[in-house]
């Protein structure tokens, strides 16, 4: 893994020097998997004990009743769920552990709009996300489009600054509630909140010029930032390079975190890590002015620090008792001193 980071960073350093005006938005890293199948993924990495256990989050949140999908279907459609009490507590916790953690990284926090013009919007999305995971909204004359992640306000913000070497790297953090289609994945966890059409997120966004040691590279330290928020929650996981046919065209180089998820007996991804070299930049008209004459590009880097339904489906598989479910350590000052949900219904 380490040897891995240390070839990718050289790489960087090679590509951007030599032939950063000759990269179009199809080419890939080097090092990114070559695979007819999107489920032929590299394994980095794996932390932490796994084991089995009875009940998945599915049902976990039945016994807990902190989740009434019932309602959230009848008044929103399919997909649609209310948390309830201890479901809010526990999604609350998350999102202010999240903002707290990610001030010991110094980022500037923003609390962005949760809808774009059309015309930004084309400038931070791809072509597919139109037609798969964005939800149009009209007003009169005008067209716009509900967030599907946060990344899209932070980077058109960025659009509106005047960038200064100064202030390098900039660094955001964000929550956001985000909305997606989910257009492609019928049938596919159509129980429990794992997979939602509205979910919250705290996202993290870094613009930098290139870096090309590991202290410094921006991408590792955003991948490394979720790996100790993961760890910090006790929860194991495992690190996955995604091959080219999982990659958008905006995507250099992209990994996940999945988390294991002990009812379900397998890794389900919690935090995807992207790093789009000078693409999306470029498509945000973004260029550093070092003086009146002379501008050069930039880097942007994107990773998910904690999407919190998905979150809360990997603790309460990996912390589950006979009692009920045994709030992580690190979570239990957010949730008044408690050291457990318990079951309300039991089968």
């Amino acid at each position: 893994y380490r040897i891995l980071l240390n070839e990718m960073l050289f790489e960087n350093k090679f590509v951007q020097t030599y032939y950063s005006k000759n990269i179009s938005a199809n080419n890939k890293s080097l090092f990114t998997p070559v695979s007819s199948f999107k489920n032929e993924n590299l394994i980095l990495k794996k932390s932490g004990y796994t084991s089995f256990k009875n009940f998945n989050h599915i049902d976990i949140l039945r016994k807990l009743d902190i989740v009434d999908q019932t309602a959230g279907i009848t008044v929103s459609g399919n997909r649609g769920y209310y948390l309830i009490d201890d479901g809010v507590e526990m999604n609350l916790a998350l999102i202010n552990y999240g903002m707290i953690f990610s001030a010991l990284y110094k980022y500037n926090k923003l609390w962005t709009p949760f809808f774009i013009k059309k015309d930004i919007m084309k400038k931070c999305a791809q072509l597919e996300d139109f037609k798969y995971q964005l939800y149009k909204l009209k007003k009169s004359t005008s067209t716009y489009y509900l967030i599907a992640t946060a990344e899209q306000t932070i980077s058109s913000y960025i659009s509106t600054l005047d960038l200064c070497i100064n202030k390098f790297p900039l660094k955001f953090v964000s929550y956001s509630p985000c909305f997606r289609r989910e257009v492609g994945s019928h049938g596919r966890d159509t129980k429990g909140i794992f997979r939602v059409h509205q979910f919250d997120k705290v996202e993290q966004f870094c613009l930098s010029v290139n870096d090309f040691t590991i202290k410094n590279n921006k991408f590792i330290t955003l991948l490394r930032t979720s790996e100790i928020f993961y760890k910090s929650l006790g929860l194991p996981y495992q690190l996955v390079l995604l091959n080219e046919e999982e990659l958008n065209p905006m995507a250099f180089i992209k990994i996940d975190i999945e988390g294991w998820f002990p009812g379900s007996r397998s890794y389900r991804e919690l935090v995807s890590c992207t790093n789009c070299k000078n693409y999306q930049a470029k498509t945000l008209g973004l260029l550093l002015a070092l003086n009146s004459d002379f501008s050069i590009e930039v880097n942007t880097f994107n990773s998910t620090l904690v999407a919190t339904q998905r979150t809360i489906c990997s603790i309460v598989e990996n912390f589950q008792c006979k009692k009920g479910v045994i709030i992580p350590n690190i979570l239990k000052s957010f949730l008044k001193g408690r050291r457990l949900i318990k079951y309300k219904i039991f089968f």
